[in-house]
C-alpha cells in the first residue's frame, strides 16, 4: 500500500462559507475503525441546510458516501468497497442497551455530529458501520444506500399494508426514493410535486404523480409522509391524513413548527419521526434493482471541484450532485 500523508483534501464549512482546504489533517483510526478513501459522495438537502447554518455547525459534511478501506487492524476489511452506518455509539447509555443506537445519548453523526465527514479524500469509521458492496452495485448506486436505507426506515418502524393508501409530499430526491420504497413494499402512492419531468422514470406501476396545486382532489389517505415543503408542507401532510391515519414526518427543519393539536386529538391521528434506517435492505433493493437511482444523479463534480460544485448543489430544483475522490494515490 502507497505510504499515506499527514494531511488531506476536503470541504469546510464555516459561518456559511464552504472552502477546500489541503490542509485536514488525515483521519488516524483507532482500535475498531478503519481508515476509508472516499470514491463518492453525493450532496444532500442536509449538507445544505447546515453551510446555512442548521446546528451551527462548523467542518467537514458528508455522510452519503462510498469509500474503499485502506487500513484497519482486521485486515479482511482491507480494499472492500463499502458504505456505512453514520451513527457511532457508546455501546452503554439505556438507548445503546434497548438496541436504539441511533438514538444514543453520546453518538457522533459523519459529517453533521462531531465527526468529520465524507466530503474529504478519507474518512474513518467503525468497522460494525461497515457493509461491504456488491460488485454489481455500481459507485453512482451504492452512494444512494444512506438516503435509501432512511427511506426504508420508514417501513421498519410502520409496515405497509397491501394496496394501503399512501401519500408522499415532496417529489425531491428523497421523495423519489421513498416513493419507490413504498410502492414497492405493496402500497398504493400518489406522490405530490413540481417537477413532472421526474415522474416518468420512476419503475413501479403502483405510483401516480400530480401538481401540489391540484391536490386537492384527492381522497385523504390512509398514512401521509411529509419530505418537503417546510411549515406549509407539514401543515399540507395533516390536512391530507384521515382519521386514524399515519402522519410520517421526514423532514428535519430548522425551529420550531406547529401542528394543529386539537385537529390530531379529535381525528386520533398517529405522528411518527423517521430518521436513519438498516443498510442490508437498501444494498438488497440496489442489487436487484428494485430502485431507480440514475435519474436522481444531475451532475458529478470532482472533489478537486468541491466549492463549484456546493454552489450547483443549492441552486432551487437540483437533484443529486455527486463528488468523486480525483485526488486519489495507491
Amino acid at each position: 500500500m502507497t505510504t499515506l500523508p499527514t494531511t488531506m483534501t476536503g470541504l469546510w464549512f464555516e459561518q456559511g462559507t464552504a472552502t477546500l482546504r489541503h490542509d485536514l489533517p488525515l483521519p488516524q483510526p483507532t482500535t475498531g475503525q478503519a481508515l476509508i478513501q472516499m470514491l463518492q459522495v453525493g450532496i444532500c438537502a442536509t449538507d445544505q441546510d447546515l453551510l446555512q447554518g442548521y446546528k451551527t455547525f462548523t467542518g467537514t459534511p458528508g455522510h452519503e458516501f462510498v469509500g474503499q478501506v485502506v487500513a484497519c487492524a482486521d485486515h479482511t476489511w482491507l480494499g472492500k468497497r463499502v458504505v456505512g452506518a453514520i451513527n457511532t455509539h457508546c455501546g452503554h447509555c439505556a438507548a445503546c442497551r434497548r438496541g436504539a443506537y441511533t438514538h444514543c445519548v453520546k453518538r457522533t453523526v459523519l459529517g453533521i455530529l462531531n465527526h468529520p465527514g465524507a466530503m474529504a479524500e478519507y474518512i474513518c469509521l467503525p468497522v460494525e458501520n461497515l457493509y461491504e458492496v456488491h460488485p454489481d452495485i455500481t459507485d453512482n448506486a451504492a452512494v444512494f444506500a444512506e438516503p435509501l436505507a432512511a427511506a426504508g426506515r420508514i417501513v421498519q418502524q410502520a409496515p405497509v399494508r397491501a394496496d394501503e393508501s399512501v401519500l408522499v409530499i415532496g417529489d425531491g430526491k428523497l421523495g423519489l426514493l421513498i416513493a419507490q420504497v413504498m410502492a414497492l413494499h405493496g402500497g398504493a402512492v400518489q406522490l405530490v410535486g413540481h417537477h413532472p419531468q421526474r415522474w416518468a422514470q420512476l419503475p413501479q406501476s403502483n405510483i401516480t404523480a400530480l401538481l401540489a396545486e391540484k391536490l386537492e382532489r384527492l381522497p385523504c389517505m390512509e398514512r401521509v409522509i411529509v419530505c418537503g415543503g417546510g411549515q406549509a408542507g407539514l401543515q399540507l401532510g395533516q390536512a391530507m391524513v384521515q382519521a386514524e391515519g399515519l402522519l410520517v414526518i421526514k423532514s428535519t427543519l430548522d425551529g420550531t413548527v406547529g401542528l394543529d393539536m386539537n385537529d390530531l386529538v379529535i381525528r386520533e391521528l398517529r405522528v411518527m419521526g423517521s430518521r436513519c434506517g438498516a443498510f442490508p435492505p437498501a444494498l438488497n433493493w440496489l442489487q436487484r434493482g428494485d430502485i431507480a437511482t440514475d435519474f436522481l444523479i444531475e451532475a458529478r463534480f470532482p472533489l478537486s471541484q468541491a466549492e463549484q460544485a456546493m454552489q450547483y448543489a443549492i441552486q432551487q430544483g437540483r437533484l443529486k450532485i455527486l463528488l468523486y475522490n480525483d485526488m486519489q494515490t495507491g
